[in-house]
Formats: C-alpha cells, sequence, structure tokens
C-alpha cells in the first residue's frame, strides 16, 4: 500500500482549541513528483487516494489556496498539462499557484544543473562527483528553491496554504517556516506510495 505515510501535527490551532483564522497557517504535503502529475507511474487506485487526501485535507481545514512546487517545465518534463491538486482546487475553487524557479532562473543565479556538475568536476571518482552534486543541491540549490516557495506562499497571503512539494523538502519547509516567525507549522504530511 504505501511506501512511507507519515503525519506529524505541530498546532496551536484546531488541535489546541486556538482561533488561528487571522493568522497565516501552512500545510505541508510531502509526495513523489510522479503522484502529484499522476503518472502512469502509480496506479488509478493510488492517485485516487492522493486526490482523496487533498480533498479532505482542504475541506476539513478550510484551505484557501494550493501552492505546488512545480513549473511549465515540470509539467512538460511529466508530460502533463495539470497536476491533481491543480485539479482538485479547480474542483473546490480554490485558489492555486505553481511555483519553482526555472532552469533559466537558475542558470542566472549559477546554480543550474550543468552549473552544480561543473562544480562537481574536479573530484577524483565518479562516486565523489555524484557525492558532491547531491551535496550542492541539498546545501546550495534546493534551500534557494525553497525560499522562493516561501516568498510566493506569504506574496499570495491567503490563508491557510497548502503546500505540495517533493517529499525531501518537508522537513527543511518545516524549518524554515518556523525560523522566519510563520510557525509553528500548522501540519506537515508525507505521501509516498510505492510505484507500480
Amino acid at each position: 500500500m504505501l511506501a512511507c505515510s507519515l503525519m506529524l501535527f505541530i498546532s496551536c490551532g484546531k488541535l489546541c482549541g486556538g482561533n488561528m483564522k487571522d493568522k497565516p497557517q501552512i500545510i505541508i504535503l510531502g509526495t513523489s513528483h510522479q503522484i502529484q502529475c499522476g503518472t502512469s507511474k502509480h496506479s488509478h487506485e493510488q492517485i485516487q487516494e492522493f486526490r482523496s487526501l487533498i480533498k479532505r485535507i482542504c475541506q476539513n481545514e478550510g484551505v484557501k489556496c494550493i501552492i505546488e512546487e512545480m513549473s511549465n517545465e515540470g509539467l512538460s518534463n511529466h508530460e502533463v498539462q495539470n497536476t491533481i491538486p491543480f485539479d482538485v482546487a479547480t474542483e473546490l475553487s480554490i485558489k492555486h499557484c505553481y511555483t519553482d524557479l526555472t532552469a533559466e532562473q537558475l542558470g542566472c543565479l549559477k546554480l543550474s544543473q550543468g552549473h552544480v556538475a561543473q562544480y562537481s568536476l574536479a573530484q577524483p571518482t565518479n562516486e565523489l562527483k555524484n557525492h558532491v552534486r547531491e551535496l550542492l543541491t541539498s546545501k546550495l540549490v534546493d534551500p534557494i528553491r525553497e525560499r522562493y516557495w516561501l516568498a510566493t506562499i506569504l506574496e499570495i497571503n491567503a490563508w491557510p496554504t497548502l503546500l505540495i512539494c517533493g517529499s525531501e523538502h518537508g522537513q527543511n519547509m518545516q524549518d524554515l517556516v518556523n525560523s522566519v516567525g510563520y510557525g509553528p507549522l500548522y501540519s506537515w504530511l508525507k505521501f509516498c506510495p510505492r510505484e507500480v
């Protein structure tokens, strides 16, 4: 069924009886981009389970906006026009926004995949080159992208907001949200079904 499933609530809202209506609330759902896009790597049942989870979160928490780690490039890479969360937002008449830096924007920052690969070329073995690429991506590129997503959330200013991103970003986003005073984070969920 599910390869990983984690639900962690850190809240002073509904769970603690507080009134969070006027305060920013961010719900983070970490998942795979394949299920986010509804690709054939997942069964119809898994995709429907994901759709139901998003719908349930939106309805139970009164979500006003869904923001996704996604771009036109990402949609094209996954060969889809829209994502499952986009469809749910449309169905529920909730505001929706894709957000991520494009390859061109990352290139202007000297952080494209090509730049990161070039920075790792000095390593003597392929294993070390791969390690340096992964390290630079997780410690240099991803934090910039994650801050961009948070800036998008703040600019849209619709609460509560559901952020859907790759599951590897969930903890970083929780830490970021809390570090800039927009926490405690309302909730952080992870949905990662096995590929079929």
